[in-house]
Parts: C-alpha cells; structure tokens; sequence
C-alpha cells in the first residue's frame, strides 16, 4: 500500500468508526523551522482542540509490519487519553491569570522561523529567537502546551517584557537544568533509552516559596556532576524533561556557576533545539574544530526541524558574556 492509499484508507476507517458527530482531517503542521508535515486532526463537533497526530510516523510503522488496524486502535487510544485528560478548555485561553504561573520560553533560530516569527511575540537574542508557550500539562515522557500568538497576547492584555519576566520566573522551575558529562548521558540513554535526562518534577515543593533559595540548590547540585577528571571535557546542557532543553541556556546564573565550577571557559555547541554541548576550553579543541562538529551532526544526525544553529559560541568566565557570530 502507498502512502496515498495508506492515508485514505487510514482517515475513512476513523471517520466510519468515530462517526457523524466528529470530523477527520488531512492538515498540513507547522512545526520548527518552517518545516511541514502533514498530519491528521480529529475534532468533535462542539470542540475546538485535537493533538497533532503525525502520518509518516505511522506509515512507517506500517511499513515495518503493523496492520491498519492496530495503528487506527492506537491513534483513537491517542485521541480519546488526550481529550479526556486536556486540563483546559478553549474559552479558558482568554484568561491570563489561570496561565500566569505556566508560561514559559523556547529557543528557536531566529532565520530557519522567520515565517512563524510574524505571528508570534518574540524576543531576539544571537542569532535565536526567545518565543512564549504556555504548559497545560506535564507527563513523563512529554507535555501539551501551546504557543502564544499575538492574538493570545492581546487577549490577555499583556506586553512582551512581561511574557519574558513570567518566562523568566517559571521556566526554571517547571523545567529545571541539567548538566551532565557526555558519557554519563550516553550510558543512561543505552540503559533506560525511554527516560529523559532526570525525573520531570519541580525543583521545589508546590507550598515553597522561597524560589530563589531552591533555585540556587538547584544549581549547586548541578555542578556536582561536574567530573573532575582530566579527560572529561564535554557536558550536555538541557532541562530535566530533555525537551526544548536548548532554552536552559537562558536560565539565570547557569553558565556561571558550571564555567566557575570547572574554571574553565566554555565553547557552546548548539546540539539541537534540545540540548546544547558545553566544551571546556582546551587547546586540542579549536574553534574552527567545533564548526565542522556541529556542521557535520546537523546535517547527519539531527532532524531538520529540530536544528538550532551551525554556529559555536563561547561564554567567557571572567566576562560572564556568551560571544557569538
């Protein structure tokens, strides 16, 4: 069966079996970096909300021996856990003071989502774009958010400073930083290949208060992995779910903390919208060495809408600026 034929089949099935009162689409999404990616929406009559439900992930697996009918069982198991677990309905998204709390920044190339840019508030930063979402729920493996347009922000009657100050405040503590070296992500990765980085739990207790004090801890037990070694010279810098975890570079004080902890300057690598690669400065790692790295791993390794740039940065201790292209 070809992919046309598979997706017809695959959309007929579930409008005969979810019936009259739903609609299936075919719907091209917009992910990162302007890329497309067709999809199917399943939206009920007296709603307005459905989870993006990938085809080529489907088809693929189709491909490799699962029938259609298992694939439809699962994708309906998707749909019916994800609306029935959805934490907020669409006439809530008006109000602010329901959100405040969960509103958080992603980093994005500012270049590769010019497109996306234009409806979005944004703030710019290097050469990367500082965009606002808002979590509606936190699960171990994954969340459901959405992004907040400039219609949104109208809406809620509040100006760019003040997404990025509530940014700012949440961020970290509804994702919370993680460094770890290089071989102890790659051997947990091999041992528990599902896991994130680390538990996907706040950093502080939900009556806790002292935000700035568990911050701090936070940050203190993050450099404890720093291995000590002369032989480890490369970190992963993300957040505790492992997902837009590139945004982590932007939480106060970490850079500081790690390049003070290894007394070293840092080159930064963007790995992914993911992850960065901290290298500690040394003089076997060139600058220009670490271009063709990165250069190489974005076009060999990392999917196209989940690159972040080619660049390599460098955050000088003694400065405690990140300089860049």
């Amino acid at each position: 069966m070809n992919y046309q034929y598979f997706y017809k089949q695959l959309v007929q099935s579930l409008q005969e079996k979810l019936g009259e009162e739903y609609q299936v689409k075919i719907t091209d999404i917009e992910k990162n970096n302007g890329v497309f990616l067709e999809g199917i929406i399943i939206i009920k009559e007296e709603s307005q909300i459905s989870p993006n439900i990938y085809l080529e992930y489907f088809y693929d697996r189709y491909r490799e021996g699962e029938s259609l009918e298992e694939i439809i069982e699962e994708i309906l198991n998707m749909y019916y856990e994800t609306m029935n677990h959805s934490p907020v309905q669409i006439d809530q998204l008006t109000e602010l003071k329901k959100h405040e709390d969960n509103i958080f920044f992603r980093l994005i190339n500012y270049k590769m989502n010019k497109r996306f840019l234009d409806k979005v508030p944004h703030i710019r930063y290097l050469e990367f774009a500082i965009t606002f979402h808002c979590l509606l729920e936190k699960q171990e493996y994954g969340i459901q958010s959405f992004c907040i347009n400039e219609t949104i922000r109208q809406e809620w009657g509040v100006c760019l400073e003040q997404l990025y100050q509530f940014a700012l405040k949440n961020t970290p503590i509804l994702f919370p930083p993680k460094i770890q070296s290089m071989e102890k992500m790659m051997y947990q990765i091999i041992e528990n290949p599902k896991k994130g980085l680390s538990s996907v739990e706040k950093w502080y207790p939900a009556e806790e208060t002292d935000y700035q004090g568990h911050y701090e801890k936070t940050l203190e037990n993050m450099i404890l992995d720093i291995d000590d070694s002369d032989e480890t010279y490369m970190y992963v810098l993300s957040n505790g779910l492992g997902i837009y975890g590139a945004s982590a570079l932007l939480y106060p004080n970490v850079l500081e903390y790690f390049a003070k902890r290894s007394g070293k300057n840092l080159y930064l690598l963007p790995s992914s919208i993911h992850e960065w690669i901290i290298v500690l400065q040394q003089e076997e790692y060139s600058e220009e060495l670490l271009k063709d790295m990165v250069h190489d791993v974005n076009h060999t390794q990392v999917a196209s809408d989940e690159v972040l740039s080619n660049q390599v940065f460098f955050y000088n201790k003694d400065t405690k600026r990140i300089e860049g292209e």
